[in-house]
């Protein structure tokens, strides 16, 4: 075990490190997919996917151990087992991940699938044409960032539909993207009534 990835971690954090990272290696996006992949599992299961009460023992899981995914549903069996991949090349980036769980084909579906929808008046734009225009609107950086937020907006559940929560404003930050970017993504959503932004709280909002 390489004592510089670990010590001084408290036993919650290390059971969702990715072995890369018990390696000592730097953190990159691989590194959240295995987090989530270990959030996931222990939502849907009430079990940890790896449960070691050491951090020997843990390490030696996570180098080791396949955690057995057959008692969840599909998508979620496959999605969770992709994210928890050893090698972190064999793991979903966070924008398949999400469209996998929605069951889009591309972010743009993704974007309007998520609105829900609600009558217009005359000459108004309908909540999902305002999603879809507010994701051409932003920048480059802000919309890679999109499918990190919308992934944070989505829980453990056996159908997309069943899956929408609610986040908090830090949950949407993963020690690369700057917060600002972030926050741009937050407030386009929140004009184009796709998101409702209170204080450190996001949600989808619902039809009037």
């Amino acid at each position: 075990m390489e004592g510089t990835a670990t010590v001084g971690l408290p036993m919650g954090t290390l059971r969702y490190m990715p072995p890369e990272r018990y390696r000592g290696e730097n953190g990159n996006a691989e590194v959240d997919v295995w987090g989530w992949g270990a959030v996931v599992f222990f939502a849907a299961t009430g079990r940890h996917a790896f449960d070691g009460d050491t951090a020997g023992a843990l390490t030696y899981q996570v180098a080791t151990h396949e955690p057995d995914t057959s008692v969840l549903r599909e998508p979620l069996r496959s999605l969770v087992r992709a994210a928890l991949s050893k090698d972190p090349a064999d793991r979903p980036s966070s924008e398949p991940l999400l469209l996998s769980l929605v069951g889009r084909s591309d972010l743009a579906d993704v974007v309007k699938g998520v609105v829900p929808q609600s009558p217009s008046g005359p000459g108004e734009p309908s909540r999902s044409d305002g999603a879809e225009a507010a994701f051409a609107r932003l920048g480059t950086a802000a919309q890679e960032a999109v499918s990190q937020v919308l992934l944070r907006l989505v829980a453990p559940g056996e159908r997309a539909e069943d899956a929408l929560r609610s986040a908090h404003r830090s949950e949407f930050a993963d020690g690369r993207t700057p917060q600002e970017v972030l926050d741009e993504v937050v407030a386009a959503f929140t004009r184009a009534r796709v998101l409702v932004w209170d204080g450190d709280s996001v949600t989808l909002s619902a039809p009037h």
